[in-house]
């Protein structure tokens, strides 16, 4: 496999590719868990998923502090909206006493908007080609996951 990422990517690009995919992994499990454990697990398991999908959400927006900080002239735009997913996610959890499945919804949505972001900053040239397809690829799959989520928990 390892050999297959090598031919057409840079080593920088395998790693974030296979790292990425392997990214994926626990939405997937999670989700299917969820689906196929008994009602007493449910609540467990839907509460790791969105557990999970907070660090994933925080990671993303971190990848841009790493971005803005090693320009020369750093956007304090960008440099907001890199830590934003950790405040949107304060705001959930502690601020806002939700139910799953509007939590479920809420990052979703939030996932959504960041990737609308993603799309300012790609026709900017801050992020490579590969890297937003990456993103969008990444995003369709937790997208749909948590939306599978969401159907079972509703």
């Amino acid at each position: 496999m390892k050999n297959i990422i090598k031919k057409n990517k840079s080593n920088k690009e395998a790693i974030f590719f296979l790292l990425s995919y392997l990214g994926v992994i626990p939405f997937i499990a999670l989700t299917l868990l969820i689906w196929l454990l008994d009602e007493k697990n449910l609540q467990k398991f839907s509460d790791l998923l969105i557990f999970y999908t907070y660090l994933i959400f925080t990671f993303v927006g971190a990848v841009y502090w790493g971005i803005t900080i090693k320009e020369k002239n750093q956007p304090k735009f960008r440099l907001v909206i890199s830590i934003l997913p950790v405040f949107i996610i304060m705001i959930i959890e502690f601020f806002i006493n939700l139910l799953i499945i509007k939590k479920i919804i809420l990052i979703i949505l939030f996932f959504n908007l960041f990737l609308i972001f993603e799309v300012f900053l790609f026709k900017k040239k801050v992020i490579p080609k590969w890297f937003y397809l990456l993103r969008v690829k990444l995003n369709v799959i937790v997208t749909f996951f948590l939306l599978l989520a969401l159907i079972k928990v509703f």
